[in-house]
């Protein structure tokens, strides 16, 4: 970039200082080559998983993982940080224009006790390099999920403890994502253990009394607070109650019928069943809170809901249909190179024995070449016009058409002027 002096050095841009003058088509570049101060913007995440789904004869599914970056001093509820006790974590800078990973885990699918070995935790959300484990599924009759059998499965919080002929622990949760499920009441017993909260451990049965699904944990990212994340309530094998569900989106056990799955949208475990079949997870979310200086695009399978709160920007992630879903963040102003080139006119028609008439004149032809570019803003809408050629005139008619104005926003070019007759 030369904007030095004969007696001075020549300076680089870079994403954190521009010092020395600058010419607009130098700025513009740097623009461009995202080497300019104030390219880069802060987001604040809440990024939770997929919950687990019950098991069968078995415990409940654990709650998704539970990440955040966001806190507050709202007076309740509290504490309002990642789950399994983790920290707030740090701050992430997103530079404009790059496109960041985002993904929403599915919630694990629910079985009927013939098909227990297909019961499933949920699935990873992702933003970035963040990223959320999904839930792990309750313990389940006879099925090994690779601790144990009759032991609830890992996740980002653990499943519970379903039916066996000896004690059957919890899966363990993820550190700094959620907590371990709870176990069954004892060799052979119909009680088994609830799934692992966000917020809490699930519950272990005793005394004949199905295991509850541990709570979630608020977060008022959004605006209000809302608390998410519950683990699943364990199944029964006998008439007794099924547990309940954890506050935060965890789904109910029961016993023949029908167990409640975890919430949409809160990474829920579901509930554990014995004859009924078992609850699915939960999907997870990922939401985004960035400054009102910027905004957040995404990539076309991504479904969405925006949020409005004073000073910010906040995008509710609900669901993505691929892995390779992105969103990108721009400034709500950014500079716009445009090339607006109007319709030509049309060429003039020979009046009887004339030799023939005069040719069109070209379209107006405005470019931000020559010029300083656009300011734009993103998610405004603006007039974008393109201009058609003016018709040729006939034989024994007068001079041709002129062609219509092209217009991008506030540049406006003119219609090429019609040829003379001849």
């Amino acid at each position: 970039m030369a904007n030095g002096s004969v007696l001075g050095p020549t300076n680089d841009p870079t994403a954190g200082s521009a010092s020395g003058i600058w010419k607009l088509n130098e700025l513009y570049q740097a623009v461009l080559d995202s080497n300019w101060p104030g390219l880069q913007t802060t987001v604040s995440y809440l990024v939770i998983a997929g919950g687990g789904a019950g098991g069968c004869n078995g415990g409940a599914g654990g709650a998704g993982g539970y990440r955040t970056n966001y806190t507050s001093a709202g007076p309740v509820p509290t504490p309002k940080q990642s789950g399994g006790g983790g920290s707030v974590e740090s701050a992430f800078t997103a530079t404009f224009g790059t496109a960041y990973t985002v993904t929403v885990g599915a919630g694990g699918a629910g079985q009927l006790y013939a098909n227990r070995a297909s019961v499933t935790g949920g699935s990873n959300s992702v933003f970035s390099t963040i990223t959320s484990t999904g839930g792990g599924q309750g313990g389940t009759e006879s099925i090994n999920w690779s601790n144990g059998v009759g032991f609830g499965a890992t996740g980002g919080s653990g499943g519970g403890g379903g039916f066996f002929a000896g004690i059957t622990n919890g899966g363990s949760g993820t550190s700094g994502q959620g907590y371990a499920g709870g176990a069954n009441e004892g060799p052979n017993s119909n009680y088994y253990g609830g799934g692992g909260g966000a917020g809490a451990i699930g519950v272990t049965a005793v005394s004949a009394t199905a295991g509850s699904g541990g709570e979630g944990v608020f977060s008022d990212i959004t605006g209000s607070a809302t608390q998410r994340g519950g683990g699943g309530g364990a199944g029964v094998s006998t008439a007794a109650p099924g547990g309940a569900g954890g506050a935060g989106g965890g789904g109910g056990g029961t016993r023949n019928t029908a167990a409640t799955p975890g919430t949409a949208l809160t990474g829920g475990g579901g509930g554990g069943a014995s004859g009924g079949p078992s609850g699915s997870g939960g999907s997870g979310v990922v939401i985004l809170r960035v400054p009102a200086t910027a905004s957040a695009v995404f990539s076309s399978g991504v479904a969405t809901r925006s949020y409005s709160v004073s000073g910010y920007n906040i995008y509710e992630v609900q669901a993505t249909s691929t892995t390779g879903e992105t969103v990108t963040f721009y400034p709500n102003a950014f500079l716009a190179e445009y090339l607006v080139v109007a319709g030509g006119g049309g060429g003039g028609g020979a009046l009887n024995s004339n030799p023939g008439g005069g040719g069109g004149g070209g379209g107006g032809f405005l470019t931000s070449d020559n010029t300083v570019a656009m300011a734009v803003v993103t998610g405004q809408a603006y007039p974008v016009i393109v201009g058609g050629g003016g018709a040729g005139g006939a034989v024994g008619q007068n001079q041709g058409v002129s062609g219509s104005g092209s217009q991008f926003a506030s540049i406006s070019s003119a219609g090429g002027g019609g040829g003379g007759a001849g």
